[in-house]
């Protein structure tokens, strides 16, 4: 990456797309400290966390910023129960208290990212689940620690067409109900511009437009952003025709168009 400015404010969807390659990983792991800058400066609510010294100050970091990866499939280990994967943050990070106060923390998490009853999903292993469930407790996994921002990166793209809508739904839910902000790390442009408040384009490591997605996406000012639209399906092609009952979703930013940008 090189030169890449943006930023994202409290319960804001701010949606990086490009194709394979442009950068968008990288970025999403630089943001969750999976990766270290070379330069640059990061802040969060205006403290420098670019350089974090300690372990403690890298704790309280990832506390705030969670990570929701791509593959349900390879993020939970396939050895550890449902109740185990999403208490482990809490465990690691020295929040885990009474047991008795952990069990219940747990089985709230799994309700409010849609695994109900909780007690049933719990001592459930990751091969008991379907795709969507997975991704749901993979969900759960990040909510627990209650951070501020979560960095999603292609969240749906490996889920079948008919739960990928029901996923973005509960994340949108998820973020009226907990003033989440978002960054969404994807390639396709048509649910970005249904879901996001602002919308950057990368290519070849740096942002190259960024704005409104009705500015970015219906009036692209750059050849490569154009393209890229031209080649993309459709939001109905992408996601199926659920992605029309999205559009009820609380908390999203503007209608889910049934065809397309709209």
């Amino acid at each position: 990456m090189d030169h890449v400015n943006f930023s994202v404010e409290r319960g804001e969807i701010h949606a990086i797309v490009g194709e394979s390659g442009s950068g968008k990983s990288t970025l999403a792991r630089v943001a969750t400290r999976l990766q270290v800058p070379t330069n640059g400066r990061m802040l969060m609510n205006g403290e420098d966390v670019t350089f974090l010294r300690s372990r403690a100050e890298l704790r309280d970091y990832r506390r705030r910023v969670q990570m929701i990866f791509q593959d349900p499939f390879s993020s939970i280990n396939p050895s550890q129960t449902i109740f185990d994967h999403v208490a482990e943050p809490l465990i690691v990070n020295g929040m885990n208290g009474r047991a008795q106060s952990l069990a219940e923390k747990v089985q709230r998490t799994l309700a409010s990212a849609g695994l109900r009853p909780a007690e049933i999903f719990a001592p459930r292993y990751p091969k008991e689940l379907s795709g969507g469930q997975r991704q749901r407790a993979v969900i759960a996994g990040a909510l627990v620690m209650e951070p501020e921002l979560v960095i999603a990166d292609e969240p749906v793209s490996m889920l079948d067409v008919s739960v990928s809508a029901e996923i973005i739904k509960l994340m949108l839910q998820l973020r009226a109900s907990r003033g989440l902000a978002y960054i969404f790390i994807m390639h396709d442009f048509h649910l970005a511009a249904a879901i996001a408040d602002r919308v950057s384009v990368m290519r070849g490591g740096r942002i190259i437009e960024a704005g409104l997605p009705g500015d970015v996406l219906k009036r692209p000012s750059e050849d490569y952003t154009r393209q890229l639209l031209a080649s993309a399906p459709t939001l109905d092609e992408a996601l199926g025709r659920r992605a029309a009952r999205v559009s009820n979703a609380s908390g999203l930013s503007r209608p889910m168009p049934s065809q397309g940008i709209c």
